[in-house]
């Protein structure tokens, strides 16, 4: 799991467009933010505390990699790491775009706004992944989580931020508002 972490192993996002049938594969990615000093202070403040870059390590368990890192970084679907990098950067959902969906926790951010975040994360973030062939044991992220504590995983994460959790919460809100 080793090569998953190294930061020598990392790739900016633009690279992934261009190979993307290098990634029609199960296994679990890592994302890292190039330089702190890009995110808020509080954010910043929590990756110095962690002494790490990490903020993000996932699983594309049901789905390839290629199509889960185009939902958590580009907005094509619901990616938990998309709404957390949007809510991070003090984007708001539309208001009263949940008001009647079944999960609000599912929100999203206008077209304009996904690109303003889509643009924030291809200048500064890098990502790197393993392939996990047959036998999947998808327990490593969950304990790769507990170890380094990406600050936007919030399951797993035994110093989750609460900060984002109280981003998060707001955007709901917002997003269920009339």
């Amino acid at each position: 799991m080793n090569e998953l972490i190294e930061i020598k192993n990392f790739r900016p996002l633009s690279e992934f467009e261009t190979s993307k049938k290098q990634l029609d594969i199960k296994g679990l990615y890592a994302i890292r933010v190039k330089n702190i000093s890009m995110l808020p202070t509080l954010f910043k403040s929590e990756l110095e505390l962690n002494d790490t870059t990490l903020i993000y390590i996932g699983k594309a368990e049901k789905q390839t990699i290629c199509k889960r890192l185009s939902q958590e970084c580009e907005g094509s679907g619901p990616g938990t790491f998309f709404r957390g990098i949007g809510s991070l950067l003090n984007f708001k959902p539309e208001k009263g775009s949940q008001v009647g969906n079944v999960n609000p926790n599912n929100y999203g951010f206008s077209k304009e706004n996904k690109v303003k975040i889509v643009d924030w994360m291809n200048a500064n973030l890098v990502v790197n992944f393993i392939e996990i062939k047959n036998n999947i044991d998808f327990t490593q992220e969950s304990r790769l989580i507990e170890k380094y504590c990406p600050i936007l995983n919030t399951t797993h994460n035994p110093r989750k931020s609460i900060t984002l959790a109280n981003l998060r919460k707001t955007c709901r809100e917002y997003a269920l508002s009339k």
